[in-house]
């Protein structure tokens, strides 16, 4: 006989998953409307001025900074320009959207489990924007440093990284598999990809015409692989969360049942009272 797909997920979630994936972002999925309005406050005149200036204003005057600094090449400083103003229209526009989805999570979306999916949700769209926000500096230090190619053969890697570990989460989730870290395919990747770059670097020089770099920029000139690193830690954080988040939220009366949530709990305090108040007028009549 076989069994629903809630009675699988049921195996999965319990109600102290459920409480650590409601706690995972903090005040994003709490049921107190106060606590949602600091938070999002937190994002909207904090963090976003920090994406702007990462993603658009700082990179986009990479250049002029680094006569001053001299650290990496101006070619490479270049480069970083050249990416901020392909990639700064998009980083716009995510800014702007993370403000509407921010404000959005303010308004009370009625119960725990759709609280919890839109913090989450909030969240996930922050570490978004997070990643996109750096890729004009780490691509642009890419770029000066290997050229054309070395920026291609990072982003192939960046793109198999992100993939593999969306998949082995994907699989540790359904089935219960357990995460086996680096394996000899992983590694053999990694080895080939720099012998590639390097090969490219010492020998062909393919791609280079317009960059000159200095030396530091062998290991300033591995952003990508940097910020394929960084998407990786994000993505090992959240996408378990994120689904179960789904999960919850999808089959919610199931879990309110079987669980044994309190009005309190699945409602938040307000709310609960009113019902408290309702069923005590109804036993009244």
């Amino acid at each position: 006989m076989k069994t629903s797909k809630y009675e699988n997920y049921r195996k999965i979630l319990d109600k102290k998953t459920i409480k650590e994936t409601a706690s995972v972002v903090g005040v994003a999925s709490s049921l107190k409307v106060w606590d949602r309005i600091i938070g999002s406050l937190l994002i909207i005149f904090f963090g976003t001025p920090i994406l702007y200036l990462a993603g658009v204003s700082l990179a986009g005057n990479f250049a002029s900074f680094s006569e001053d600094v001299n650290v990496i090449s101006f070619s490479t400083a270049q480069a970083v320009d050249m990416v901020a103003r392909n990639i700064s229209p998009f980083n716009k526009f995510l800014i702007a959207l993370l403000i509407v989805v921010t404000i959005t999570n303010v308004f009370p979306k009625g119960n725990l489990p759709r609280q919890t999916f839109f913090g989450l949700f909030n969240m996930d769209f922050l570490l978004i924007c997070f990643c996109v926000s750096i890729v004009p500096l780490l691509f642009g230090l890419t770029l000066g440093a290997y050229g054309w190619l070395g920026l291609i053969f990072q982003s192939l890697f960046a793109v198999y990284m992100i993939g593999i570990n969306l998949v082995k989460i994907t699989s540790m989730i359904k089935y219960g598999d357990k995460f086996k870290g680096f394996n000899a395919h992983i590694l053999a990747t990694v080895i080939i990809t720099l012998l590639a770059i390097m090969s490219n670097h010492f020998v062909f020089r393919i791609g280079y015409s317009n960059f000159v770099p200095n030396k530091i920029e062998l290991i300033t000139g591995l952003g990508v692989l940097i910020w394929s690193v960084i998407c990786v830690i994000f993505i090992s954080m959240m996408t378990k969360y994120t689904v179960y988040a789904s999960y919850f939220l999808k089959y919610a009366n199931q879990f309110y049942r079987d669980l044994d949530f309190t009005d309190k709990e699945w409602y938040g305090k307000r709310k609960a009272k009113k019902l408290q108040r309702k069923k005590e007028k109804e036993k009244n009549k």
